[in-house]
């Protein structure tokens, strides 16, 4: 099946649909970054919760996200803030996009693990891709727990992708040095965009300042958003709206419909050797 193009530059595109992801250097100043932020602290409560990780009987994480964030306030302060933030970013870079999603990620002094996941299944991942766009306020390294992906593992692995699906791979390990993933260093202002079905995870921030970032999640314009909703031994694929993944939170009550498909649900078992094998496989899920 012929890939939707993401890119408006073709050679950024194949570089994106080879690579899975692609980083733009100084896109934007220290300067708008540090006004998009104060602007959000401002007109929400967010600054005392970014210090706190989230826990639920779905999941514990020891970081701050705006998709676990409880205040809808926050979260539309956090999207109108950050959709005003990658406009003109979006409009040149990407062909014919539109945010769902817009979070801060705070990974506090001395913790933030994230173990390696794929992202949210947002679009019908066989015609459409959806792409994380992901811009730091501090220069990201080792240190501070830069983001580390694996390069060429996008749409692999698991095609239906939720808080309350268990992602396999996880089974056979959650070290980040079992999926050959790489660190992406990068400075304040540059942007890394990624596809939402790459494997990526990031490592404790161990420096004395907290590591924060700005992220949205974009589909294309004419992409209907979806929810993944297991049941039994299949999956429901049910419609939602352009704002729902802002707004949904895991443990929130789940859509019931409209039901576009329901597909077959198997999990799959990996080792760490057949993690290894499936990322350097050169078919996907789709081929």
């Amino acid at each position: 099946m012929k890939k939707r193009v993401v890119f408006t530059d073709p050679e950024l595109n194949s570089e994106f649909q080879s690579k899975g992801f692609v980083v733009l250097k100084n896109q934007f100043s220290a300067q708008q970054i540090e006004e998009a932020f104060r602007a959000i602290k401002l007109q929400s409560p967010i600054e005392h919760n970014m210090l706190k990780g989230w826990q639920s009987n779905i999941v514990t994480v020891p970081y701050y996200s705006t998709f676990l964030e409880e205040s809808h306030i926050s979260k539309k302060v956090v999207l109108d803030v950050l959709m005003n933030v990658f406009e003109h970013f979006l409009n040149t870079h990407l062909l014919n996009y539109k945010i769902i999603q817009a979070n801060i990620f705070n990974k506090p002094i001395n913790t933030g693990f994230v173990c390696p996941h794929q992202n949210l299944t947002t679009v019908d991942e066989s015609i459409f891709t959806s792409v994380s766009i992901w811009t730091p306020l501090q220069n990201t390294d080792i240190v501070n727990g830069a983001l580390h992906l694996t390069k060429g593992s996008h749409k692999k692995f698991e095609k239906y992708r939720n808080a309350n699906i268990r992602w396999s791979p996880l089974k056979a390990s959650r070290k980040i040095e079992d999926y050959l993933m790489e660190p992406i260093e990068m400075c304040t202002g540059d942007v890394l965009i990624f596809d939402d079905s790459i494997v990526h995870g990031s490592p404790d921030n161990k420096s004395k300042t907290n590591r924060i970032v700005f992220h949205s999640i974009a589909i294309p314009k004419e992409a209907n958003a979806i929810y993944c909703k297991p049941c039994k031994d299949s999956i429901e694929i049910i419609q939602v709206s352009d704002t729902f993944w802002q707004y949904f939170k895991p443990g929130d009550k789940e859509p019931e419909e409209p039901i576009i498909k329901k597909d077959l649900f198997i999990e799959k078992v990996y080792t760490i050797e057949s993690i290894k094998q499936e990322i350097e496989n050169s078919t996907t899920l789709y081929d």
